[in-house]
């Protein structure tokens, strides 16, 4: 089962370098209905405790924002969140990339 997430996609003004770090001078609202395609994932499967949610993959995520946005498709990144935000960054160097805002 699928389910059409919307977020909010920031694009990031960033100065800095990998020796010093980066700082997020500011942020520039890229879309307002960025959508993500999200599975069903159950957790506690047969357990009294189970339930179910539809918080995107890594996968899911980069999916969308090669698809939708100007991601490269051989990028590599770390996406850091918690399901209602996610921050993506570039794996090598540590350079915030964008922001992702679930619409609720």
């Amino acid at each position: 089962m699928l389910k059409e997430l919307s977020y909010t996609l920031w694009s990031y003004d960033v100065w800095g370098n990998a020796d010093d770090g980066w700082d997020v001078n500011d942020r520039y609202k890229q879309s307002d209905n960025f959508i993500i395609v999200s599975s069903k994932k159950i957790y506690n499967q047969g357990a009294s405790q189970e339930f179910s949610d539809y918080v995107p993959t890594d996968e899911e995520i980069k999916q969308a924002l090669i698809e939708q946005w100007d991601l490269k498709n051989d990028a590599e990144i770390e996406i850091d969140g918690d399901g209602e935000t996610h921050y993506i960054n570039d794996a090598g160097n540590g350079c915030p990339i964008c922001q992702l805002e679930l619409n609720k």
